[in-house]
C-alpha cells in the first residue's frame, strides 16, 4: 500500500475510497468519458434536459402544452361552421376583429359564425395574426396538418403528443377509441395565400432577439441596449432596428409564463441621458426592491418592540423603508456606473464576448460545457459526500447540480473568484486532502468564464489582449 504525505497528514492511498476524508467516497460516474457518462445517466433515468431556471422549465412545458382533445361521439366531418360552433363567443369575437369585419347586429354565437363563413376571403389576414401569436407547438401542429390532404386526419397513438390544436384554425377531436385532427377546406385555402416562411422568420426573431439580449446581460451584467442588434447580427445573421428590439423584448413569450415584464426594463445613467442599458437579473429594479424589503424587515425584527409601541410595525418605519429603498438603488447605480466607466477605459465591446455557439444554446449551457467546467465536474464525480441512511446524495445528479449552482451564483456577482468563496461555504475543500487541486480547478474555471468588469470577456482573454498590446505576441507565440 502506497502512502502520500500531504502537509501534516499521511494519506494511505488504495482501498475503496482512495484515501479520501471520512464521509466522502468515489462516485459511480467517476473516471468515465463524456460518452460513457451520458450512457450511464440515460440508464439511470437522469438524462432529462437541464433548465437554467425553474421559470424556463415551466415556460418550456407550457409552450408545448396543447389545448386538449374535444370529446365527440361521431367522426368529425371537417365542416367549418360545425367546428366554429365548438369555440366560445370570446374566441369568435377576437377572430372577427382580426378579420376586419364591420359592426355586427349582435354578439350571439350564430351571428358570429355566419359572419365568419360569409367573409372567408378575409381569413388570411386573421390567420397571420393567429400564427404569429400562437405557441411553437401550435404552429408546428398547424404545419403538420397542412401537409395532409383532406380536412380530417386520423391520428395514430404515437401522433397524439405531436399535434396541437389552434382553434379556430385547427381542432383535435377524440371519440375515445380514435383521435382526429381537423383543418377545414376554408382554412387550407386561406393558408395558401399567406407567406408561411416569412411568418416563421418573424416567429424566430421573437425568441432570437431576447436570447441575444439575455446573453449580453448574463455575461456582461450591464450591456448597452444598442448592442443587442450587433449581437443578433453575429449570432443569427440579421440586424434588427431599435424599434424591433424594443417590441421583441416587450412581447417576449417568457413574460407570460412566470417572468415579469419588468425584467426587460432598461436603465439610464440619468433622466436626460439617451443611453439605455440592459441590467442583469440581479441588478434590476425588482431585485433592488427585494433587497430593500429584506433590510427593512431586518430592522423591524431587531427594533420593533424596543419602544413598546404596538403599531410600530405599521407606521414607525414607513419613512425608513422608503429611505432604505433609495439607499439600495443608489448603491446599485454607483456599481453600474463604475462597471460602465471601467469598461470604457478598456475600450471593450460587449459583442466581442459573445460566442456564436450561443445561437444554439443558453448562456448556462454554454458555460457548463467549457473544458474547465468539465474538469471540475469530473473532480466532483470523484468526491461524493454523504454515506449512510442519514445523508443521501444522488450521485448521478450531484456534480451537475453543483456546477450549475456554482456558475449561476457566480454570474450574479461582479467580484472575481466568487466561486472560491462559494466552494468554501459549501465545505467542498473538506472533501479532499489536497485542497490545492480543487483551488486550481476553481481558478481555471473563473479565468475562463465571462466577467462583468471586462465587458463579458474572461480574465484569460483580457490577459491575452494585454500581452498583444504590450509585446505584440500571444502567450502561445511567446512560449
Amino acid at each position: 500500500m502506497n502512502t502520500k504525505v500531504t502537509g501534516r497528514k499521511t494519506v494511505e492511498q488504495g482501498g475503496q475510497d482512495g484515501g479520501m476524508p471520512r464521509g466522502v467516497h468515489r462516485g459511480k460516474l467517476a473516471g468515465l468519458s463524456g460518452e460513457e457518462r451520458e450512457q450511464a445517466l440515460r440508464a439511470a433515468g437522469c438524462s432529462e434536459r437541464r433548465y437554467d431556471t425553474m421559470s424556463e422549465g415551466l415556460f418550456d412545458y407550457d409552450r408545448y402544452a396543447r389545448s386538449g382533445f374535444r370529446g365527440t361521439q361521431a367522426v368529425p366531418t371537417g365542416d367549418f361552421a360545425d367546428c366554429l360552433r365548438r369555440c366560445t363567443v370570446a374566441q369568435l369575437s377576437e377572430f372577427i376583429r382580426g378579420m376586419g369585419i364591420g359592426r355586427l347586429p349582435n354578439k350571439r354565437k350564430l351571428t358570429l359564425i355566419d359572419a365568419i363563413v360569409q367573409h372567408v376571403d378575409k381569413l388570411p389576414e386573421a390567420m397571420e395574426d393567429e400564427l404569429l401569436a400562437c405557441s411553437d407547438g401550435e404552429f408546428a401542429g398547424f404545419l403538420r396538418m397542412l401537409e395532409h390532404d383532406g380536412p380530417v386526419l386520423v391520428l395514430r397513438r404515437e401522433d397524439d403528443e405531436a399535434f396541437y390544436s389552434l382553434e379556430p384554425l385547427t381542432w383535435l377531436f377524440s371519440t375515445g377509441k380514435e383521435s382526429y385532427g381537423v383543418m377545414p377546406h376554408e382554412i387550407r385555402s386561406a393558408a395558401e395565400k399567406i407567406d408561411l416562411e416569412h411568418i416563421g422568420m418573424l416567429r424566430n426573431r421573437r425568441w432570437q432577439i431576447p436570447r441575444a439580449a439575455d446573453a449580453l446581460r448574463t455575461f456582461c451584467g450591464v450591456a448597452p441596449l444598442a448592442e443587442v442588434a450587433p449581437c443578433c447580427k453575429k449570432l443569427f445573421g440579421f440586424e434588427p432596428t431599435m424599434e424591433e428590439v424594443r417590441a421583441a423584448l416587450r412581447l417576449d413569450e417568457r413574460n407570460r409564463y412566470g417572468v415579469r415584464a419588468s425584467s426587460w426594463t432598461t436603465w439610464k445613467p440619468s433622466e436626460r441621458s439617451r443611453d439605455e442599458y440592459l441590467l442583469g437579473s440581479w441588478l434590476n429594479e425588482d431585485r433592488v426592491d427585494v433587497v430593500a424589503d429584506g433590510r427593512r424587515e431586518q430592522l423591524l425584527n431587531r427594533y420593533s418592540y424596543q419602544g413598546g409601541i404596538p403599531w410600530e410595525r405599521d407606521t414607525g418605519y414607513g419613512g425608513a423603508g422608503r429611505y432604505i429603498r433609495a439607499v439600495e438603488r443608489d448603491g446599485r447605480d454607483r456599481l453600474v456606473c463604475r462597471i460602465i466607466r471601467e469598461r470604457q477605459e478598456m475600450s471593450v465591446s460587449c459583442v466581442d464576448a459573445i460566442d456564436k455557439q450561443l445561437a444554439h444554446c443558453s448562456p448556462l449551457e454554454w458555460e457548463r460545457t467549457r473544458p474547465e467546467a468539465l474538469a471540475l465536474r469530473a473532480w466532483l464525480d470523484e468526491h461524493i459526500p454523504g454515506r449512510g441512511d442519514y445523508y443521501f446524495v444522488d450521485e448521478y445528479r450531484y456534480a451537475d447540480d453543483k456546477i450549475d449552482k456554482l456558475i449561476l451564483l457566480r454570474n450574479r456577482s461582479p467580484d472575481p473568484f466568487y466561486m472560491i468563496e462559494l466552494a468554501r461555504s459549501w465545505g467542498l475543500f473538506s472533501h479532499t486532502f489536497d485542497p490545492k487541486e480543487l483551488l486550481d480547478l476553481l481558478v481555471d474555471l473563473e479565468c475562463a468564464l465571462p466577467n462583468w468588469r471586462y465587458g463579458g470577456l474572461s480574465i484569460r482573454a483580457v490577459q491575452q489582449r494585454r500581452r498583444r498590446a504590450t509585446f505584440g505576441v500571444d502567450e502561445q507565440d511567446a512560449a
